[in-house]
């Protein structure tokens, strides 16, 4: 294939992105070659350009994509769901390509494959260059679960659906029940805004937010919460909140969406007896947290991890997306630009800014 893509490679320098040409490729067996159409600007994406998260180079960027098939292998190749994939069709993939036979994969936690590829996150070495959204064709592994997805959405929201949706869902569903419960989640970002709108769809009772973000805070209202809280581990906002957020009171579930270990600690400690605690925000290195081990067993904590998630999870979060695309205000969560790559620079500027809105880069 002679055909010519462009891309802005990361080569190490922070907050440096360089236009490149990088001939398209061959295809082998259970590899898709598709024509990005939207990718949006991920905070991760933001820590390796700042220099702040590690990463390895040259490699392209951006993991939240959603784009056409424009070339297929000879043998035919399926999506999660059993359809036959054909040139044209939008799709999303998982984030992580996994090879399906090691323990990880085995025991359901290919996101932990020992071979794992993850797009937006490879040097670009060999056969596989073009594995991230900052350019205008994505070079799909094999053992990467696709998925047809409908062409009257939103692309925006689409491009999301491969991170930020699919491990929102992973986190609700390490918490078990969610229908009747009241929860507590603390961060009102992507992740937490998300879920609020899927706890308000799977029927909690009470949904209460924390952020120190007015903005941030005030959207989440239109998406199902409750109860929004600035500070919601101070004594006034304990009494705002009808006690729900003292010890022993009625928060059923917690979903931890900042990484922030000040906010991890303080729900060890105010989590009363049978609560559920997911953490999904902490990917970075951190200190120590201190808990009491007499304090999980006496109230029958449970305390889970999540990190991104499984392919059941991403097939989920599309189902839940083609339920409520048309119910909640989803264009409020956008920057009302589209990018390109030839202005890549200014857009990963604005993202870095922006703290309500999600930077898309339209291809």
């Amino acid at each position: 294939m002679s055909e010519i893509a462009k891309a802005r490679v990361f080569s190490g320098i922070p907050n440096v992105l360089d236009a490149k040409a990088i001939e398209l490729p061959f295809l082998g067996n259970g590899e898709i070659l598709v024509k990005n159409s939207m990718c949006s600007i991920c905070k991760s994406d933001l820590h390796t350009l700042s220099g702040t998260r590690p990463g390895p180079t040259p490699s392209i960027l951006g993991h939240e994509i959603v784009g056409e098939i424009v070339a297929l292998p000879a043998n035919p190749v399926l999506d999660f769901w059993g359809n036959q994939l054909k040139t044209g069709d939008l799709i999303t993939w998982t984030i992580m390509a996994s090879c399906g036979e090691c323990s990880f994969c085995k025991r359901g936690l290919p996101q932990k494959c020992v071979s794992i590829k993850k797009y937006g996150h490879e040097k670009m070495e060999g056969h596989f260059r073009l594995t991230g959204g900052f350019a205008s064709h994505t070079h799909l592994y094999p053992g990467t679960f696709t998925y047809k997805l409908p062409g009257e959405i939103d692309k925006r929201l689409l491009a999301g659906l491969n991170c930020s949706w699919a491990t929102v869902v992973a986190a609700i569903r390490n918490a078990d029940e969610i229908k009747g419960k009241n929860v507590l989640i603390t961060g009102a970002g992507m992740l937490g805004l998300l879920a609020v709108m899927i706890c308000r769809e799977k029927g909690a009772a009470k949904i209460v937010v924390c952020d120190k973000d007015e903005q941030r805070l005030d959207l989440t209202k239109d998406f199902g919460a409750d109860l929004t809280l600035k500070d919601c581990f101070s004594n006034s906002n304990e009494k705002e909140g009808s006690g729900m957020l003292q010890q022993n009171a009625l928060i059923d579930v917690f979903l931890e969406m900042t990484g922030s270990n000040e906010i991890v600690q303080k729900i060890f400690q105010i989590a009363g007896i049978g609560a559920s605690i997911v953490l999904a925000g902490s990917v970075f290195p951190v200190e120590d947290v201190v808990i009491n081990p007499e304090h999980i067993v006496r109230r029958l904590l449970q305390i889970k991890g999540v990190h991104n998630y499984t392919p059941n999870d991403l097939g989920d979060a599309i189902m839940i997306l083609q339920k409520t695309y048309r119910k909640y205000p989803f264009e409020k969560l956008f920057d009302q630009k589209t990018y390109g790559l030839e202005n890549i620079d200014e857009a990963v500027a604005h993202a870095t800014l922006s703290s309500k809105h999600r930077v898309v880069i339209g291809l």
